[in-house]
């Protein structure tokens, strides 16, 4: 006890040192701050030790500094071992003495604030000359001089210094300590914003790489498609030694997929190598790309009657196609003047060559009896695709089966008209048509769709008139009653022969009508009976100088495929007309009728007077190139949608 009195006594001249002991001692700052400096930066760095803070505190406390303290007992024995008058009472009192000049809650708390102290973050840093240090010399200053021992009697000074000093040191501490919490603040904001701005770099390179796969695959895929196309065509070439008939359809790309697919090859071209370490996304397969960027092959939809009309003519024989594009007499298939009956002979032609129909005249039918024997013997040599035709347009002159009671007789065409009702020609076509096809006639050559004048020679009785709008009802009205029927109706006689001066059966006829009034009349007819769905049109045989003037229509290539199949537009079965007849037999042999109509683009050849002739003529044509095997094949196809479209 003696000891701390004698320090307290002392502290008058030892504040000085103590000051300095204060000053050079290490604060929380500036360890911290060697501590960064040394690379050795800890959890606790900028704290002070408890041994540090401990004697920082005695130091304080008993006013000496490391150095002085350890003199303690070679001050006692220069003053004696004796103790001042003050130190007895405080012996007397069981406590120490405290400083002059100092209150108790002065002594005590100052260091309780040292040992209190927090340390600052790892991020600040104080400078060991700052204001702090200014102040604690200012603070410790003003207590040497004021804690000097008082006079006997006087009451012990307080430091006029210290509540100043203290207030400034907490003002400087807190302002450090704010400051501190700042710069804390924005270098965690700082690095924040960096890591945010890493993670989005490291989400575009992720992204890059993703596209540059894809288009490297999507490029992967077409070249393989085209690689395997390519190794199509060459086996076939190598191996096969044949030449394709038919190209190969090629994938057909949306101008969306298009855009789609060059921006992707755009951004492959401007994408740099990225070198990361982070995984890569893996790489879609081919399966999980989208379904807009695989290739599109678009097809026509298959239609299932020209899926079964095409397997059909592949299966056959050139010999059978010519003979299945011939529609030939009785007389002509059997070599005999006048058939009247189907026997051996009908039958044996028959099992030689597979005819594409059997067109009958007013000759060969002399009675009721006799002709539906004839048909009923025709049905049991031939298959229910044969073309079993004749020409029944209505009237007794032009109606060969109304003329032995199959019915009761129709009006003809004239008479029709005359009663300015086109449901009388529906009528007259639903009555053949039921006639025919009990008897199993198939196809009427009827009704005649030409204009004309009044009643010509040519045309007796048998066109509907003059006005292509009148015209048009009946044709449309009496072939929509065959077709009721089940009976196919095949217009006649284009371009239109109703102003000729003479029938082209009994020689050859020219027409001098213009080309104007054709467009303006008979065109109007056929190119709507066209749209409306007429399946089958017959040729004129009279030369129509306004197209052609050197030959008859038949044989006219301007004619039949310029106008009829170009022009109007029309896909049904061309028929040629009657190759028997003067107009043609008189100026053409058998085989340049036959050849030339179908070079003309008649699909069916109408009664040619030698049907073997014929058949031979085109064999041979086709045979040296004359006409492509093709050509009949297209015929065929026109003339087995109309046999089969019941059938499919």
């Amino acid at each position: 006890m003696s000891k701390k009195k004698n320090r307290n006594k002392r502290t008058e001249y030892k504040r000085p040192e103590m000051k300095a002991a204060v000053v050079n001692a290490e604060s929380p700052e500036d360890e911290a701050e060697e501590t960064f400096e040394d690379g050795e930066a800890t959890e606790d760095t900028g704290a002070l030790t408890e041994d540090a803070k401990a004697e920082a505190a005695e130091a304080y406390e008993s006013g000496e500094t490391p150095e002085t303290a350890g003199n303690e007992e070679e001050e006692d024995e220069q003053n004696g071992g004796k103790a001042s008058e003050a130190d007895t009472e405080n012996a007397g009192s069981g406590e120490d003495s405290e400083p002059a000049g100092d209150t108790g809650a002065d002594a005590e708390k100052a260091p309780e604030d040292f040992e209190n102290r927090e340390p600052v973050s790892e991020e600040v840093f104080f400078d060991a000359d700052s204001e702090e240090r200014e102040i604690i010399d200012a603070a410790t200053k003003g207590d040497s001089e004021s804690k000097a021992a008082p006079e006997e009697g006087e009451e012990p000074r307080e430091s006029k210094y210290s509540e100043e000093a203290r207030e400034e040191f907490e003002k400087a501490q807190k302002q450090q300590k704010e400051n501190a919490k700042k710069s804390f603040k924005e270098r965690s904001e700082s690095i924040e914003k960096s890591r945010e701005y890493d993670e989005k770099r490291a989400a575009r390179h992720a992204r890059r790489i993703r596209n540059q796969i894809i288009s490297y695959v999507v490029i992967f895929a077409f070249l393989a498609i085209i690689c395997g196309g390519g190794a199509f065509l060459v086996k076939h070439f190598l191996i096969d030694g044949g030449v394709f008939s038919k190209k190969a359809e090629e994938p057909v790309i949306t101008e969306e997929q298009q855009e789609q697919i060059e921006e992707l090859v755009g951004e492959e071209e401007e994408l740099e190598p990225v070198i990361t370490e982070e995984p890569v996304t893996e790489a879609p397969s081919v399966e999980e790309l989208p379904e807009i960027l695989e290739p599109v092959i678009t097809e026509e939809p298959v239609n299932a009657l020209d899926e079964y009309v095409d397997g059909l003519i592949a299966s056959m024989s050139l010999e059978d196609k010519v003979s299945g594009i011939i529609m030939t007499s009785p007389e002509a298939l059997t070599k005999v003047t006048l058939a009247t009956v189907a026997g051996d002979g009908t039958r044996a032609a028959l099992e030689n060559y597979k005819v594409g129909g059997i067109v009958y005249a007013a000759k060969n039918v002399t009675s009721h009896d006799q002709f539906r024997d004839m048909m009923a013997g025709t049905l049991t040599m031939v298959d229910d695709t044969t073309f079993l035709a004749i020409a029944e347009e209505g009237g007794n002159n032009a109606s060969p089966v109304a003329k032995v009671d199959f019915y009761e007789t129709a009006l003809r065409a004239s008479e029709v008209a005359e009663t300015n009702d086109v449901a009388n020609a529906y009528n007259v076509g639903s009555t053949i048509g039921t006639a025919l096809k009990a008897l199993g006639l198939n196809l009427d050559l009827a009704p005649i769709a030409d204009l004309s004048s009044d009643a010509p020679e040519s045309l007796d009785g048998r066109t509907y008139g003059s006005d292509a709008g009148n015209v048009l009802g009946y044709v449309s009205s009496m072939e929509d009653g065959l077709e009721s029927a089940g009976v196919t109706a095949c217009l006649k006689y284009f371009p239109g022969q109703g102003y000729a001066g003479a029938n082209p059966e009994f020689g050859r006829t020219v027409i001098n009508k213009t080309e104007e009034e054709y467009r303006k009349g008979d065109f109007l007819v056929y190119e709507a009976c066209i749209q409306n769905g007429t399946k089958m049109i017959m040729m004129s045989n009279a030369v129509v100088a306004a197209f052609d003037d050197s030959q008859p229509a038949t044989l006219s290539e301007a004619i039949v495929t310029g106008i009829l199949r170009n022009e109007l537009g029309f896909d049904g079965v061309i028929l040629s007309g009657n190759l028997g007849d003067v107009a043609i037999g008189d100026y053409y042999t058998v085989e340049d009728a036959a050849v030339n109509a179908l070079k003309a683009g008649c699909d069916m050849l109408y009664n040619p007077t030698d049907f073997e002739t014929a058949y031979n003529a085109i064999i041979s044509a086709v045979g040296d190139g004359v006409i492509s095997e093709e050509r009949i094949n297209d015929a065929l196809r026109r003339i087995y949608r109309i046999k089969y479209a019941d059938k499919v």
